[in-house]
């Protein structure tokens, strides 16, 4: 979205000379295009790590006590961030909008069971989490698969090269 939006600030504000279909293809060949590839690692992501978690409730009696006890440990979360979400729809910010729903939905949404081995009440008292563990995520379960840390170090460096190669070819043009 913020590609988007400096193409519109370009083509209306014309800060810089640019011709429009060549910010558009730049733009649809690069940044929009690496979009399917994130889409599909956040639905790797999802689907590896929620696989294993609905394998752990028993029944439907379980599911809703989780839930329940979900709602309660993460009460005082969920009302600090609609708070922010309020504050930020009021000051037209999105990102903070969006980041504060995001954290909300989490807090509902993502729970495990109460009787697994997992879970806050049967968890080790002294067991101190990772740093990708306490930010909320962890490596891909299957075997042979990187996990999303090796991923977006790779997507990023691609990222970087790329963006080299454009600015080789933008100084090129601008030499000629």
């Amino acid at each position: 979205m913020n590609v988007f939006h400096e193409w519109k600030l370009t083509a209306v504000r014309q800060k810089t000379y640019t011709d429009l279909w060549d910010l558009f293809f730049n733009t649809a060949g690069t940044d929009a295009n690496e979009t399917w590839y994130n889409c599909y690692l956040f639905y790797d992501d999802i689907y590896v790590n929620y696989e294993t978690k609905w394998e752990n409730f028993n029944d439907f009696g379980d599911i809703y006590l989780s839930f329940i006890f979900n709602m309660l440990q993460n009460s005082l979360n969920i009302k600090s961030q609609t708070e922010n979400m309020i504050t930020a729809y009021e000051l037209h910010n999105t990102e903070t909008f969006i980041q504060a729903l995001g954290s909300v939905l989490r807090s509902i949404l993502d729970f495990d069971s109460y009787t697994s081995l997992s879970s806050a009440l049967t968890a080790d008292e002294n067991k101190t989490p990772t740093t990708e563990e306490f930010m909320g995520f962890s490596p891909a379960q299957k075997k042979n698969v990187p996990t999303k840390w090796e991923r977006l170090a790779k997507t990023e460096a691609e990222l970087e090269k790329a963006q080299m190669r454009i600015d080789e070819m933008a100084e090129e043009r601008r030499q000629a």
